[in-house]
């Protein structure tokens, strides 16, 4: 659900020269962002996370502009200004966006994803290995849960009143200003109240998490980077990626970071993206031939 803050917004950045596309992929009309760079790294895509959409990124483009060819920002389906799909599952989303990437994607892409994105980011991944030059992953979400444990998740985003709304916000976020908690919470049940969206997060099971085989099959150079401060997601959501991720793949845990951290650092997250798809550009990559910490690693570091 776009409100007038959203669209005025999208307004402002096609003033600044961003682009809206919109392709037919599957069963969806997916809208991307698109934002010409002036680097000389690959095409960087940024994934959002659930109920967000792609002015997630803003306060990250423009700094990334500068080392990038091309920045794309897909809004998820039924999301943003993706059209809402009837009966819209995990699965056809994930396919949707998959092959609306395909079509976004002409040469290997530095890939980013937050939270639902981070999911969607190491499923194509493992999909599209040929399509992913790194791939990071910022406080993903899509780990295998027991039953009790998902249903416990997904229940924190039946945002119904607005204290509903200050607590989602709360458990996203380390330390927001007054009335920034409340402008953000605001969106935030809007944006959950939209029945479209209600009815696609209650479709998420066990089933469409993502399976162990899929994150050991990922080729790409990988960094997680999880928050000290991660109140959303459950600590053994880390601890799957850690064991499935293949050896190589970075772990870095940042202080004063929460869910949502590359909103409230988004210098430092912009630097890390940078430098990260930088150090990657490598032909052929194998976990053995980067000397870089096994996924069971974790760092401590302050943005």
């Amino acid at each position: 659900m776009i409100g007038f803050a959203e669209h005025t917004a999208l307004r402002m950045l096609r003033a600044r020269g961003c682009r809206s596309t919109f392709l037919e992929a599957g069963e969806a009309r997916i809208h991307a962002l698109e934002l010409d760079g002036h680097g000389d790294g690959p095409t960087l895509v940024l994934l959002h996370g659930l109920g967000a959409d792609c002015l997630s990124f803003t306060s990250l483009m423009f700094r990334l502009r500068a080392k990038f060819e091309r920045i794309v920002i897909p809004d998820l389906p039924g999301h943003g200004w993706s059209d809402a799909v009837d009966g819209l599952t995990p699965h056809k989303m994930m396919s949707s966006l998959a092959e609306a990437l395909d079509a976004l994607v002409t040469s290997p892409a530095a890939i980013v994803g937050t939270s639902l994105g981070g999911m969607c980011a190491a499923r194509y991944a493992a999909m599209r290995p040929s399509n992913v030059a790194s791939l990071m992953l910022i406080a993903p979400g899509g780990a295998q849960l027991d039953e009790a444990s998902l249903k416990e998740l997904l229940k924190t985003f039946e945002i119904e009143a607005h204290g509903d709304a200050l607590a989602f916000v709360d458990r996203c976020f380390v330390n927001l200003p007054w009335a920034v908690r409340h402008v953000l919470a605001a969106g935030v049940k809007r944006r959950m109240s939209n029945p479209a969206l209600r009815a696609t997060i209650d479709r998420f099971g066990p089933e469409d998490m993502l399976r162990p085989g899929e994150l050991a099959s990922i080729r790409a150079p990988t960094l997680l980077v999880w928050g000290a401060e991660e109140r959303l997601l459950p600590e053994s959501s880390l601890e799957f990626y850690q064991r499935h991720l293949p050896r190589g793949a970075r772990v870095e845990r940042w202080l004063n970071f929460g869910h949502a951290g590359f909103l409230e650092q988004p210098r430092v997250m912009a630097q890390r993206i940078a430098n990260f798809a930088r150090d990657t550009q490598v032909g052929e990559w194998e976990p053995p031939q980067l000397r870089w910490l096994p996924a069971s690693a974790t760092l401590y570091a302050s943005p």
